[in-house]
């Protein structure tokens, strides 16, 4: 290790010949102690103008160790700037440089590669909201904060009772209650027209939709664990009286006989549909009083800014508590058994949440609710931003829909069973492609309808022919009868599909693509071995056929031609598809054309074998991510093919599609079509018209424990539609996109940006203490970060790299993956066991199960370094330019000339004594029972920089004696320490000002432990005093070593999931600071006055000159 000394100008007229000694600022010799003592006992603030100055490197950039590059006396083998310490401060910009280079380049890419388009269509509505004064402090002790709304469509809502089904909209963090008024004014406007033409609806339990909203005056309910508390007790109130409004304020307009409302419908956005899974859980909710849970863009598994403990907390219990509620054996003893709870995110356009935390998978069984992006959502087909799914007009359409059709005044609760409510969402939010998907027909009530083939001209195709039906046929009216296969003529699992451009509609529509399932009559549910007989043929007479109609299980997809480029479009295909197994009991497909655009008009079917159009592409990640993946489908494909990529299941990485082949110019019925899903969540993204295509998913994410290993639900599968009458093949090739997937880093781990630096902070101020413990001068943060890359970055980098690597084998072999999301895992009992559940929990390091990833975690240190060095410099640009405006504004006018230094510092400072000890107390006092802990600590930030600009002014005024510069670095240091602590503590104080901004003057709920602050602010309060932290033995040093050690390694394993805990690791290191500094003042003085003197407020004494005390050190080195 390089030692720093000191040397003296020599041709500085200021000084006399006899200060021209060498001083070593490390003490040599025996009794050291006592040299350290004579020189560490004294403010800076006093004595500066006897001091000599030592010749220091001035820069823009702070204060740098002395040079002594022309010094003869200096030893040159403990020469302080060396040619590698140089060398490494080099590096220190480097990184800085390389830091900046990359994060310009992780934002370029998450804001310009890899992005959905954006689709949505704008809405329009003509809003009014009815304030429920009545909702007062009889009824909830939040009614002077919050406020209660009744929205209605003027024109639409004719009455201001609320006499139709209740909802209620939740707003998520720093909501509007107004956004409620796109999904309301839509379900206003559909019922209305649906009482028009189906009046007799009503009789089967329809009503329009009473949208209830909260005012939470944009409540931060994200950042702070007791406003999200808060809100749910408010709400809980809120549903009991609305539930109230309705007992006498629709019997006069609707059937007297109808029951009572039991229950509201909830529909959350953002962290509001947090909120509204919290409801179920709080004292004050009454049993059933909820059964509908609709949320939009909510993070479900984590915590979006883990900057809080009780937000962990929170999140915690309520995913517990969701989790062993399904978990019950008996439905009776669940009391989530009538609940469903369905997730919608927008994918990747929201960059505010993660949507891989919307998932429920982990939370519901598939029988109470599920998870779905709205690019999978028929008939919308995009991808949303955080705003824009509640405004998306496509999208509210959906959702006013599947809400009017859930709804049954008759019942109580005042929707249908939940199997009904699950089966109407499925249809409503899922594609239909799914596996296992419901097929409707076959259940249909409809008796079979009578096809009389001697009306109509008709044709049988032979067994397993394909129909094509392109526009140069004529076949209006035709009936085309595909015979179905026998059980065991197509190996494995046969399937039938049909794809058009056209609308298959019901029976009697005479514009459109009829198709029925058939068989000979008589019809009695199993097939009749009578055939059919075609006009011409020896018997006089055709037997008729009994059809049951298919049109209910359409299925829509995006239109895919030479003219779309996107696929949210007015005009989609049709398409059907059964499995064999559920028609084996009809004869006969029976497809009618009744279509009117014959010459644009399509029509393909088939029977097929499923597992020819089925291949998995078997290879590993490393072989994917190196080699790409590509395969040929020829001419004898089928209209869909499935490829299966089982190694592609992480949500940060994404690749590059590129389809070719399957066109002949026009004349191809229509150009490839890829739908990219995977089953858990339900994510679809269909890309029409495909030549190239972006590839990216929402599974495997950090930090969410898996359900099963090797689950091929969550891994990305692209089903491939094409033409199969087109002669030319079509490949199908998938590569990795590295710069495309650097910005998927961005939402994933923007909170490993404020963990990992601690890491690196923590490493340099070990160096700085224990440099000048040892006798060295407090070398500035530049300095040490450089001492922690030229001796420890080497270890750092091979530790992190082993133990991210070593953390994913371990967790990947001896994880045990429950069948099942809800089997309650027992808890541990030995030490043992809550070390491997420790070690084996998802919530380590970067969270990761891919051995692939291991470099991110030595990535994201490296970065740290220049994050950290960037900080640096950005605080010593602060100072300095803090420094110059105070010299121009205080010293160079005649005013402040005439006031002393000592008078500056005050007015700068405050001013020393009980005075301002007084005031310390009353900020303490004031935390303790009015505001949060963080407040003070924002005051103590700003006092801390203050110091660092006097401690500069003062510097740069005397001379730059060694005393003062070391305190100087000393004090920078902890600042920057405290500046990467204030993403912590701000989103607290921006919850407190906000309840300030809307008057609501309770004090704070939460965060007044004085003891998370009083250590820091008593820290802070000896530098204001000007006193640097004095030089400390071996047994103190290594409690200083251990504490910063800990840190480190702290923001390391945990740092990312429980960023909140780094705040008091640092208070920690704080208390030890302030021990240390009491200890070493002269226990003499008595108690009182050592306190006082430690932190600047005794009566200060006429003390040497810090240059005699220099020397008398120097002596006693000697």
């Amino acid at each position: 290790m390089f030692v720093p000394r000191i040397s003296l100008d020599r041709n500085d007229p200021r000084h006399n010949s006899s200060s021209t000694k060498v001083l070593h600022a490390k003490t040599i010799g025996q009794n050291p102690g006592r040299a350290r003592s004579a020189s560490h006992d004294i403010s800076v603030w006093e004595g500066m103008p006897e001091t000599i100055p030592a010749k220091f490197s001035i820069s823009l950039f702070g204060l740098e160790t002395p040079d002594f590059s022309n010094d003869e006396k200096a030893d040159t083998s403990t020469s302080a700037q060396n040619p590698k310490q140089a060398r490494y401060s080099v590096l220190v910009v480097a990184f800085a440089a390389i830091s900046l280079l990359f994060f310009y380049t992780i934002n370029y890419s998450f804001t310009g590669h890899q992005r959905d388009t954006a689709g949505c269509r704008m809405s329009y509505m003509s809003p009014s909201y009815i304030h429920l004064k009545g909702f007062d402090t009889e009824h909830t002790r939040f009614a002077s904060k919050y406020a209660l709304y009744l929205y209605r469509e003027q024109s639409i809502d004719t009455s201001e009772e609320p006499r139709g089904i209740p909802v209620l909209f939740i707003p998520g963090n720093a909501g509007s209650y107004k956004q409620v008024r796109p999904l309301a004014a839509e379900a206003a406007h559909q019922f209305s027209k649906l009482n028009k033409s189906q009046p007799a609806m009503l009789k089967s339990g329809v009503r329009n939709l009473d949208f209830f909203t909260v005012d939470f005056k944009e409540d931060f309910s994200a950042f702070h664990g007791r406003t999200l508390l808060d809100q749910a007790e408010y709400l809980n109130d809120a549903i009991t009286y609305i539930l109230l409004l309705y007992h006498d304020s629709r019997r006069s307009e609707w059937d007297v006989n109808l029951p009572d409302p039991s229950s509201v419908i909830v529909i959350g956005h953002s962290m509001g549909g947090l909120v509204a899974r919290a409801l179920l859980t709080m004292p004050n909710y009454q049993a059933n009083t909820i059964n509908t849970i609709i949320t939009m863009s909510t993070p479900h598994s984590l915590p979006p800014a883990p900057f809080d403990w009780e937000i962990q907390r929170i999140y915690q219990h309520i995913n517990e508590y969701w989790r062993k509620s399904h978990a019950a054996k008996w439905a009776n003893n669940n009391p989530l058994w009538h609940v469903t709870l369905i997730s919608i995110a927008g994918g990747g356009l929201d960059t505010v949440v993660s949507s891989d935390h919307a998932s429920v998978s982990r939370l519901v069984p598939a029988t109470h609710g599920f998870t779905v992006f709205t690019s999978s959502i028929p008939k919308v087909w995009t991808g949303m931003d955080h705003q824009a799914i509640m405004w998306c007009d496509q999208f509210r359409k959906v959702v006013a829909s599947s809400l009017l059709e859930i709804v049954d005044v008759r019942r109580a609760g005042q929707t249908k069973p939940r199997a009904d409510r699950m089966s109407i969402f499925r249809r409503w939010y899922l594609t239909g492609l799914e596996e296992n998907s419901e097929r409707r027909f076959l259940h249909s009530v409809k008796g079979p309808v009578e096809l009389s083939l001697e009306e109509y001209s008709h044709e049988v195709l032979t067994l397993n022919q394909r129909l094509v039906l392109h526009p140069f046929t004529s076949s209006i009216g035709k009936i085309h009868l595909m015979p179905v296969p026998p059980i065991g003529s197509l190996h494995g699992t046969g399937e039938f599909q049909l794809l058009t451009n056209e609308h298959i509609v019901q029976s009697g529509n005479m514009n459109g693509i009829h198709v029925m399932f058939c068989t000979v009559l008589p019809f009695d549910g199993s097939r009749s071995p009578l055939p059919i007989l075609l006009k011409g043929s020896t018997k006089d007479d055709t037997a008729p056929l009994a059809c049951k109609d298919a049109s209910s299980d359409v299925i829509y997809i995006p239109a895919s031609t030479t003219d779309h480029k996107s696929p949210y479009s007015e005009s989609p295909f049709n398409y059907l598809s059964f499995l064999l197994d559920m028609v084996t009991a009809y004869q006969y497909v029976a497809i009618i054309d009744r279509s009117t655009q014959q010459k644009s008009r399509f029509v393909l079917a088939e029977f097929f074998e499923k597992a020819k159009a089925v291949t998995f592409i078997n290879s590993t990640l490393i072989s994917l991510l190196s080699n790409g993946a590509e395969m040929t489908l020829g001419h004898g494909r089928a209209i869909t093919h499935d490829i299966r990529l089982p190694a592609v299941k992480s949500s940060l990485l994404a690749y590059k599609l590129k389809v070719l082949g399957g066109r002949t110019g026009n004349h191809e019925l229509l150009p490839p079509l890829v739908r990219q899903y995977i089953s858990d969540p339900h994510e679809t993204k269909f890309h029409v018209n495909v030549g190239e295509a972006d590839i990216n998913i929402h599974s495997g994410s950090p930090f969410l424990e898996p359900i099963q290993e090797h689950d091929i639900t969550k891994a990305l599968s692209l089903q491939v539609w094409s033409d199969p009458t087109c002669h030319s093949p079509i490949t199908v090739s998938l590569r990795f996109d590295p710069f495309g997937s650097i910005g998927k880093l961005v939402m994933r781990y923007r909170v490993a940006f404020v963990a990992f630096p601690f890491i690196i902070v923590s490493l340099t101020l070990r160096k700085q203490f224990h440099a000048y413990d040892i006798g060295h001068p407090f070398m500035n943060f530049k300095e040490g970060l450089a001492l922690v890359i030229a001796e420890d970055l080497r270890q750092l980098l091979t530790w992190t790299s082993l133990g991210s690597l070593l953390l994913i084998l371990f967790r990947d072999s001896g994880a045990q993956f429950p069948p099942t999301a809800f089997e309650i895992t027992p808890a541990p009992e030995s030490f043992a066991d809550i070390l491997y559940h420790l070690w084996m929990s998802n919530d380590i390091l970067l969270g990761l199960r891919e051995p692939f990833f291991w470099f991110l975690a030595p990535l994201f240190l490296l970065l740290s370094i220049g994050v950290s060095a960037i900080i640096y410099y950005c605080t010593s640009l602060t100072i300095f330019l803090a420094s110059l405006l105070y010299s121009v504004t205080l010293y160079n006018s005649k005013k402040w000339q005439k006031i002393s230094d000592r008078q500056v510092s005050t007015l700068l400072i405050g001013s020393n004594g009980f005075e301002d000890l007084t005031h310390r107390l009353i900020l303490l006092a004031l935390v303790a029972t009015v505001v949060p802990f963080q407040f003070a600590y924002i005051i103590g930030s700003f006092v801390q920089l203050i110091t660092c600009v006097k401690a500069f002014q003062q510097v740069r005024e005397q001379g730059y004696p060694q005393k003062s510069v070391d305190f100087f670095n000393y004090a920078q240091s902890i600042l920057i320490l405290m500046i990467f602590l204030l993403p912590i503590n701000l989103p607290i104080l921006v919850v407190w000002v906000r309840n300030l901004a809307v008057q609501w003057l309770t004090p704070f709920s939460s965060h007044h432990n004085v003891l998370s602050v009083a250590p820091i602010l008593l820290m802070i309060e000896a530098m204001v005093s000007g006193h640097i932290i004095p030089r400390m033995d071996n047994r103190f040093r290594i409690i200083t070593s251990v504490i910063l050690l800990l840190l480190a390694i702290y923001a390391a394993l945990y740092g990312v999931m429980y960023t909140y805990f780094l705040h008091y690791l640092v208070n920690i290191f704080a208390t030890w600071l302030v021990v240390v500094q009491l200890i070493n003042t002269h226990s003499s003085r008595g108690l009182p006055n050592t306190i006082l003197q430690a932190f600047g407020h005794e009566s200060k004494r006429r003390l040497p000159p810090i240059s005699t005390q220099t020397k008398n050190a120097s002596s006693s080195s000697r």
